[in-house]
C-alpha cells in the first residue's frame, strides 16, 4: 500500500529522482502504516494517537516520532513531501498546498 515512500518522485528535471523524505500520517491507520513501512528518516511526524496503547499496536515505537494534531498549521511548519490520510481527515488537509496527498479509504464490508 505504501508503494509510494519507494517510487520514485520527479525533482522537475526528470533526470535524478528520490523519495519523499518527509512523510506524514495525521491518521492511526495510516500511522500504523508509515511506522511498519516506512525508513525512520522519512517520518516528519505520526498522529497523536499512534502513541496510545490502548489504540496502537506501535505505541512503543511511535514515541520516537514527532506528533501532530492533524492541524493544517501544524503541517505547514513540518514542510511534508508526502502526507497520509484517511477518508475522515480534515477536508483542508486534502488541499495542503504544494504536498501530494495520499488518502487511504477503508473496504466495504
Amino acid at each position: 500500500l505504501l508503494c509510494l515512500l519507494w517510487l520514485p518522485v520527479s525533482s522537475g528535471s526528470g533526470a535524478d529522482t528520490l523519495s519523499p523524505k518527509r512523510v506524514v500520517s495525521v491518521n492511526l491507520c495510516t500511522d500504523q502504516l508509515l511506522l511498519m513501512l516506512a525508513d525512520p528518516d522519512q517520518i516528519a511526524s505520526i498522529s497523536h494517537l499512534a502513541r496510545d496503547p490502548e489504540s496502537s499496536f506501535m505505541a512503543v515505537q511511535a514515541n520516537a516520532f514527532p506528533i501532530n494534531h492533524a492541524r493544517l498549521e501544524e503541517l505547514l511548519v513540518l514542510r511534508p513531501e508526502l502526507i497520509l490520510a484517511g477518508p475522515y481527515s480534515e477536508p483542508r488537509l486534502l488541499r495542503f498546498p504544494g504536498s501530494p496527498r495520499l488518502l487511504f479509504s477503508h473496504p466495504a464490508i
